[in-house]
């Protein structure tokens, strides 16, 4: 059985290394994150949760900002093609990585979340 996944990592650094630790989510630096990236739409924190679930439903975000590493699982991101990501979600840190699947597993990380209609955002932790 596979699932659908679809998330956006922006890391100084590797990803898994700075995961690695469980680090602490920094919750302001989310909130910062999914404000600036979603800026033109009205968006409501929802409450705690992980990225496990990399493909929230579409009025949903789940986002999540550690020590050198950002996580986020959104709508916009469950697309074919990566060179087809909005230009509003290019690298704005050293790297970054897009992915999208419909059929392998993500990772378990905590996070936030935000909504829209207005959207829900979630805070994830790892």
């Amino acid at each position: 059985m596979g699932a659908k996944t679809w998330m956006l990592v922006y890391s100084d650094a590797n990803a898994a290394a700075a995961l690695k630790n469980n680090p602490t989510l920094d919750r302001a630096a989310t909130r910062r994150l999914v404000g600036n990236l979603f800026s033109k739409e009205k968006i409501e924190p929802t409450g705690d949760g992980d990225l496990s679930y990399t493909c929230p439903p579409d009025e949903e975000i789940h986002a999540g900002c550690f020590s050198g590493v950002s996580i986020l699982a959104a709508k916009e991101f469950g697309i074919d093609y990566p060179s087809q990501l909005p230009a509003a979600f290019a690298p704005w840190h050293h790297s970054s990585t897009a992915s999208s699947s419909r059929s392998s597993v993500g990772c378990a990380t905590a996070s936030g979340g935000w909504s829209k209609r207005p959207r829900k955002a979630r805070t994830t932790s790892r």
